[in-house]
């Protein structure tokens, strides 16, 4: 999955350890269960169990047990848990927070992340991208548009350039812009 590409921010051992730690540190607003992690993330069970074990013992995670079922939230009372948050936010919160901020937006028929973010080759950039390019095809509102983008621009620390096209103004673009769009690689939010 593009969204976790791990060349991004080369200092994490795995992917799924990214998915996880994305979904406990940015995304989910309440502590979740381990079949809720698993549900979320596509890690396998036995995989979240492992890498959950080994994130509490390092204190980044906390876990508490609810009957049966293991809760598992973010340590905010780690040394490491706003530097560690900051740069998942930095290095993999857009596609995520991205797509929880249009599922409020009424009028976004489709929308992805295109450019320099989607693309899967980013050692091949002198950098990681400073921005992030998201195509909208729709009519949304505009200013719920705008305030849910600043709103995800100030939590990641980037900017975030939009696109908005009505479908048709889409489908009849020819320009150079367009084809390249549409034959490069993108992060879809909404499909």
């Amino acid at each position: 999955m593009k969204d976790f590409d791990l060349d991004r921010l080369p200092i994490f051992r795995s992917t799924e350890q990214v998915k996880l730690l994305v979904e406990i540190f940015v995304v989910a607003p309440e502590p979740l269960t381990l079949s809720e992690l698993a549900r979320r993330t596509g890690v396998s069970p036995s995989g979240v169990h492992k890498e959950v074990t080994r994130l509490e013992r390092a204190g980044l995670v906390s876990s508490q047990r609810l009957g049966r079922a293991r809760l598992v939230s973010a340590n905010a009372e780690s040394p490491f848990f706003e530097d560690l948050r900051r740069l998942l936010l930095k290095g993999f919160g857009p596609a995520p927070l991205l797509r929880r901020a249009f599922s409020d937006v009424a009028g976004i028929d489709e929308a992805f992340i295109y450019g320099s973010w989607a693309t899967s080759e980013t050692t091949r950039l002198e950098r990681a991208p400073r921005d992030v390019d998201v195509m909208i095809l729709g009519e949304p509102d505009s200013d719920r548009l705008h305030e849910a983008v600043e709103a995800v621009e100030a939590q990641v620390g980037r900017e975030i350039n939009l696109t908005i096209f009505t479908r048709s103004e889409w489908e009849a673009d020819d320009t150079g812009f367009a084809q390249t769009v549409r034959s490069g690689p993108r992060i879809d939010l909404i499909a």
